[in-house]
């Protein structure tokens, strides 16, 4: 129940804002910003192969030490997977940008934004499977206040429209995912070894 509600409450901080938005968007900047979201969602699970949902399962099948090392390869697999699919993206990114009527520029932010929400959803994960739940919904709240906040800086301050908001999301979850990579090594669940 504790993790249904962080869940929601994470959800909704920045569903509540979009009436705001809306207001001081056009349609047009509304919709790139939809095709942005939309574009994030779609490339999470692919570019990650939800390697953040197979730890729950191993998790609990591995001591400390090899889950560390196990967690270890995970993150060094998805950044290669990140770099193959920032590769990709220089290669095709202006033929996807002009089928979508999409900047490339923000095409590209929109790969370079995954790694970071992958990031705190391997510590989120790891919050849930040892059942720390105040600990989950601080991140993820945290996490949805953070990016909320810079995005509403780079809109309302900088004018920056749709672009703003892309933006906001992206450096928000960089900070807080910086924070995670702490928290995993910290906590040992990073091993770097010769």
């Amino acid at each position: 129940m504790t993790y249904s509600a962080f869940m929601t409450l994470q959800k909704a901080i920045p569903f509540l804002l979009i009436p705001l938005f809306a207001r001081f968007f056009t349609k047009e900047e509304m919709g790139f910003y939809t095709l942005y979201q939309v574009l994030y969602s779609i490339l999470i699970p692919i570019v990650t192969l939800s390697l953040d949902s197979a730890l729950s399962v191993v998790f609990f099948k591995l001591d400390k030490e090899r889950f560390a090392i196990y967690l270890t390869n995970i993150l060094l697999f998805a950044f290669v997977l990140f770099l193959s699919f920032i590769t990709l993206s220089l290669i095709f990114g202006n033929w996807l940008a002009q089928l979508l009527n999409f900047p490339f520029f923000w095409l590209l932010l929109v790969v370079i934004a995954v790694l970071p929400q992958f990031l705190i959803n391997i510590l989120l994960a790891l919050y849930r499977n040892q059942q720390q739940p105040f600990k989950y919904g601080s991140l993820a709240c945290s996490a949805s206040l953070v990016t909320i906040s810079i995005s509403l800086i780079f809109v309302f301050i900088g004018n920056m429209s749709w672009q703003g908001m892309i933006l906001g999301l992206l450096f928000g979850n960089s900070v807080v995912a910086l924070f995670c990579i702490f928290q995993l090594w910290r906590n040992g669940f990073i091993i770097l070894k010769k």
